[in-house]
């Protein structure tokens, strides 16, 4: 499912703009939005985010439109690159580098690299691993 529809994308860049980046082809606009969605989603995941096959954020959909453009403006000789554009690019970095939230969005540390999620902790749960190592193991040590 898309995060951004074309004509979002045409109130970002300009419908001309697009029309140069994709030749309004639907196939070719679906291509580079998947791609897009991918590397956001991605982002964001690797920072604690949840983020679904679908998105109201508008945060979240500018990212992902930023990277759109990126991949389909690497697709064609002699378009350069807006500087509006190339911020948004650098604010999927600055997500990444976890110096920027998501607003509207909760990240989990747990979830994020380096998070950590533990399992249950009980010897009769069936979810889970059973425990290792217990205070009890350790008594009389």
């Amino acid at each position: 499912m898309a995060w951004f529809t074309s004509a979002e994308l045409d109130d970002f860049i300009g419908s001309g703009t697009r029309a140069a980046l994709d030749g309004s082809d639907t196939d070719t606009f679906d291509q580079f939005e998947a791609q897009a969605r991918a590397t956001v989603q991605s982002v964001l995941i690797s920072q604690g985010y949840t983020v679904g096959t679908t998105t109201t954020n508008t945060f979240v959909k500018m990212l992902a439109m930023g990277q759109w453009y990126l991949f389909a403006a690497s697709t064609r000789k002699g378009i350069e690159m807006p500087e509006s554009v190339k911020q948004i690019i650098g604010m999927l970095n600055a997500v990444f580098e976890g110096r920027l939230p998501i607003p509207g969005l909760t990240p989990s540390a747990a979830d994020g690299v380096g998070g950590v999620k533990a399992s249950s902790s009980s010897e009769t749960s069936d979810v889970g691993r059973p425990p290792r190592m217990k205070r009890s193991d350790l008594r009389g040590w």
